[in-house]
């Protein structure tokens, strides 16, 4: 849909979806930190911690490839620059994961969770100028993170 056939609706069956594994997505977000946390305080290296997810994460999406649906839309995939920004966002996540992990050796989960959730203000300025064709920015959504923002930084004060 366009952004302003998008405005006009309520919460359309694809948006739901969207907003349930978004939510599925926060609880196990939201549960990771505390294992990671209980890993590396025992071993005492994040390296660690990341390879072991990065192998358990590589197992799991292998397992998306034996079905044929999924193996179909690979391939379809015409081009490598297709795939660029795919490779680009990879590599910051990987990056990030890494970063997060580092900061669980060195820190609490109740702490470093809220400081990572500023990321969206990231995604609210990087949307503006890479995405603003696809993305809302209602004020609503601004507010919204602002304030997330905002609430974060209040647990240092």
């Amino acid at each position: 849909k366009s952004v302003g056939a998008e405005k006009q609706t309520v919460v359309s069956g694809t948006e739901f979806k969207g907003i349930l594994a978004a939510l599925g997505g926060a609880l196990c977000w939201g549960t990771s930190p505390i294992l990671v946390r209980a890993v590396v305080s025992e071993t005492g290296s994040s390296s660690v911690a990341a390879f072991v997810s990065y192998a358990t994460a590589s197992v799991i999406l292998a397992c998306f490839l034996f079905r044929r649906q999924f193996r179909q839309q690979l391939v379809q995939v015409d081009s490598f620059a297709a795939l660029m920004p795919l490779i680009g966002a990879s590599m910051f996540m990987s990056i990030a994961q890494l970063l997060r992990y580092v900061a669980l050796s060195y820190s609490q989960a109740s702490m470093v969770t809220p400081l990572i959730s500023t990321s969206s203000i990231f995604v609210l300025i990087l949307s503006f100028f890479i995405n603003r064709n696809i993305e809302l920015f209602t004020v609503k959504v601004i507010l919204g993170i602002l304030a997330t923002v905002m609430g974060t930084f209040l647990i240092f004060y």
